[in-house]
C-alpha cells in the first residue's frame, strides 16, 4: 500500500516545530523565523495596548527580547501566538508599574493611584464627556486604562480572553493554573469593569 504524502499543513507544522527546537537550542535566526508569522498580529495587539505606534513598536521589541530569553519555557501546549501574547502582557504590566505613580488620562485629567484622594478614570471621563459620547478609539483607550486598574492577575486573563481570543483552556495552559482559577479571575475582573461602567464584555 502506497504511503500517503504529508499534507501541506503537516509539512508547515513540522517546519514550525523544527524552528522551535533550533530556537530552544540557541539559534537566533531560527527564533526570528519561528515568530515572524506572528509579528503583524503582535503589533496590532501592542497598538491596542499602547495606543501609540512608537510605543507599540517598543513593546513588540521588548516582548521579543523577553520571549527569546524565555523560549526554553515554551512547552507547545498552547499556540505560539497565545504564548507570545502572554509574554507581551507581562512585559506591558512591568512597563506600567515602572512608570511614575501620577499618570495622565486621555482627557488630560490627572489620575492618582490607589492611596491618594482622586477620582477614578471612569468618573473623570463620564463627567467630562459621558462614556457614550466618546469615539470608538477613545473608548478603546479608556477601556485599556480601566483594565490597567485591575489586579495584574485579573487584567492578564481579561486581555488573553478578549484581545488574544484565547479559550479558557488555553489560558489555563499558558498561565499554568487550573481552569477554575481562570474562570474566577475572569469573573472578578469583569465584575470590577462593570462597576466602572463597562457593559460590552460578556
Amino acid at each position: 500500500m502506497t504511503q500517503a504524502l504529508p499534507s501541506t499543513f503537516d509539512a508547515k507544522a513540522a517546519a514550525h516545530e523544527g524552528l522551535l527546537e533550533r530556537a530552544r537550542a540557541g539559534d537566533v535566526a531560527a527564533f526570528c523565523a519561528w515568530m515572524r508569522p506572528e509579528e503583524t498580529r503582535l503589533y496590532r495587539q501592542a497598538l491596542a495596548l499602547c495606543g501609540q505606534p512608537r510605543e507599540a513598536e517598543e513593546l513588540v521589541q521588548d516582548t521579543l527580547i523577553a520571549a527569546w530569553k524565555g523560549i526554553g519555557r515554551f512547552d507547545g501546549r498552547c499556540a505560539s501566538f497565545t504564548w507570545l501574547y502572554g509574554v507581551m502582557i507581562r512585559v506591558q504590566s512591568k512597563r506600567i508599574r515602572s512608570r511614575t505613580r501620577r499618570r495622565w488620562n486621555l482627557l488630560g485629567l490627572r489620575v492618582h493611584d490607589a492611596g491618594e484622594e482622586a477620582v477614578g478614570m471612569e468618573g473623570a471621563i463620564e463627567r467630562a464627556t459621558g462614556l457614550d459620547a466618546l469615539t470608538a478609539q477613545e473608548r478603546g483607550r479608556a477601556l485599556q486604562r480601566m483594565i490597567d486598574r485591575l489586579s495584574p492577575k485579573q487584567s492578564e486573563v481579561i486581555r488573553l480572553r478578549y484581545y488574544a481570543d484565547c479559550s479558557l483552556r488555553e489560558i489555563a495552559q499558558l498561565l499554568k493554573i487550573p481552569e477554575g482559577t481562570v474562570k474566577s479571575r475572569l469573573s472578578l475582573g469583569l465584575e470590577r469593569l462593570r462597576a466602572m461602567g463597562v457593559e460590552d464584555l460578556q
